[in-house]
């Protein structure tokens, strides 16, 4: 996932109550709903992100990236 993209969601996430939600509950759908493009790699790695937090899910996209880097 690249860096640009991600700092765009989680500045989204820090501004928007809804989408923050929303990319707990659902993240593609949210992700898609506001525009970002993905690729499928990316896509596959955030449908197995599972939180319940907003902590929860920076640490485990910031996993990805630390992992996939």
């Amino acid at each position: 996932m690249s860096l640009k993209i991600i700092d765009q969601i989680f500045g989204l996430i820090a501004i928007d109550k809804d989408f923050a939600q929303e990319i707990l509950e659902h993240p593609l759908e949210a992700i898609d709903k506001r525009g970002f493009t993905l690729t499928s790699e990316e896509r596959d790695a955030l449908s197995q992100v599972h939180a319940d937090n907003l902590t929860s899910f920076s640490r485990q996209i910031l996993e990805y990236l630390e992992y996939h880097s």
